[in-house]
């Protein structure tokens, strides 16, 4: 009977050390990416991804909130301008103002809970019902080879029904293109604190209304209008740079990613037409001025995305959860994630994901179990990867876009008496803009009339036939370049 007191005494005793042992913490997690961020992960948040930004009214952003407004509604008008100010002006009191706002059914808001009922949803409605005929012009084609704008030719009445259903909403979308500055306001600093229930404008609308602005303005070149087509897809892709580099929220960024990506497509297409003038072709070449990192990558927004998680990750609690490990093993692999992003793929040592799993060893259990045990899921669950397919998206829009560039330049020099591969090795933009992911020139494959560059899995995978990525392997960024 002593003997059996002792070992429960004894197991009453270890167990009381296990939580005694698990209720030490670290310290305040860090985020060590570089000599000037090794510091409390909470001090780069406030400092560098939130800094102040401008609410004056010639901000572009206004005109994104707008968009969807009735037509009737004067998006000039300081009551409609203040409205959406007080949403985020740390200066007001925004978790008010977003109440009224999401309580008040006139509202424009994608997000609100009476989305159902936003002005967008008919027009919405209206312009699946006349895709539904069979159209496949709004989005550039699945197969790489396939002609986009023969397509929109074959099928002028749809696009023209379409663009008489949007006319408003074009016009107030082309005015938002025109402004000189275009700055994303989510995430007001309040108290020293994220403000995170913040709302966002409607986004679906401003993805379907980009599509709709390349469609139209490419058949405007098509019929004709050849430079004004073009200068107004040129223009729409310095405004999708502008939407990337101001972002602050990773939706926003993706979705400015989406729509450049469109745009260059749409370029490209014009290009490959036998009658396309050969000054669109320079015109190209010059409307495209280098594209740096900010305005193809998500950095900034992997961080607040990341911050964001890991600061909910320290409100939980329990027995064996230990806030501040907890955050950082987020930190840690979010730090993984932005160092990435940061760098050409073809500099990596190591593939970014992998190696994450915190429950290692027969002993992971001792200390912090319950935090781990959440990360683990979070890992598990490919959240953390879908984090990452944003680079993977960013460095697909930076390759495209220099393959757009290389094509203008190809397509302006091209003469039959050449091999093209000899005509490329001549050419400056394919000398100097190598491929992110390999760091060497893109490939040419003459016998399909492609031009190509690896992915970030960072094999050459020949080629690919479609423009639809669901992964990341096996993947390479391909356009045709139909030369005559």
């Amino acid at each position: 009977m002593k003997r059996v007191i002792m070992i429960v005494l004894i197991l009453l005793v270890l167990l009381l050390a296990y939580v005694v042992f698990n209720r030490f913490d670290a310290g305040a997690a860090r985020f060590e990416v570089r000599e000037q961020w090794d510091m409390p992960a909470r001090t780069v948040q406030l400092t560098e991804l939130f800094k102040p930004v401008s609410f004056d009214k010639s901000n572009g952003y206004y005109r994104l909130w707008s968009l969807t407004a009735p037509p009737g509604v004067d998006i000039e008008a300081d009551s409609v301008l203040d409205r959406i100010r007080m949403l985020h002006d740390p200066q007001f009191d925004n978790e008010k103002y977003t109440k009224e706002w999401l309580e008040t059914k006139d509202s424009w808001l994608y997000a609100s809970p009476g989305w159902k009922d936003d002005n967008y949803v008919p027009y919405k409605e209206k312009r699946k019902e006349i895709l539904g005929k069979g159209s496949k012009w709004l989005i550039f084609p699945e197969k790489v080879r396939d002609d986009w704008g023969r397509w929109l030719l074959e099928d002028r009445k749809t696009v023209l029904e379409l663009k008489s259903t949007y006319g408003y909403l074009l016009e107030r979308y082309q005015k938002m293109i025109d402004c000189e500055q275009f700055e994303e306001f989510t995430g007001a600093i309040k108290d020293g604190e994220l403000y995170t229930d913040g709302v966002i404008p409607n986004l679906l609308a401003w993805l379907d209304v980009g599509k709709l602005y390349v469609a139209v303005n490419m058949m405007d070149a098509l019929d004709g209008n050849w430079n004004q087509g073009t200068a107004n897809l040129l223009k729409h892709i310095q405004f999708t740079k502008k939407s990337i580099r101001t972002s602050r929220t990773l939706i926003v960024n993706l979705i400015g990613k989406a729509i450049m990506r469109i745009t260059l497509h749409g370029l490209e297409s014009l290009m490959n037409q036998k009658n396309c003038p050969r000054e669109v072709f320079q015109q190209v070449l010059d409307g495209l001025p280098p594209i740096e990192q900010e305005e193809f990558g998500n950095s900034k927004q992997l961080l607040a995305e990341g911050f964001f998680l890991a600061q909910q990750a320290k409100k939980r609690g329990g027995l064996f959860y230990q806030g501040n490990r907890t955050q950082q093993y987020y930190f840690d692999f979010l730090a993984k994630l932005y160092l990435a992003d940061k760098t050409p793929p073809y500099l990596w040592k190591e593939y970014p994901l992998g190696n994450d799993d915190v429950k290692t060893g027969g002993s992971w259990w001792l200390q912090n179990p319950g935090g781990k045990k959440e990360f683990q899921k979070f890992i598990d669950k490919k959240e953390g990867e879908n984090l990452f397919v944003t680079s993977f998206k960013g460095y697909a829009v930076k390759a495209f876009y220099d393959l757009t560039k290389i094509s203008a330049q190809l397509h302006l020099n091209y003469t039959p008496d050449k091999p093209v591969q000899v005509i490329l090795n001549g050419l400056e933009t394919y000398r100097t803009l190598l491929d992110p992911c390999s760091g060497k020139s893109y490939i040419w494959k003459d016998d399909r009339q492609i031009l190509y560059g690896i992915g970030l899995d960072r094999k050459d995978n020949g080629g690919m036939d479609t423009t639809r990525y669901t992964q990341i392997e096996g993947v390479d960024y391909t356009i045709p370049v139909i030369l005559f």
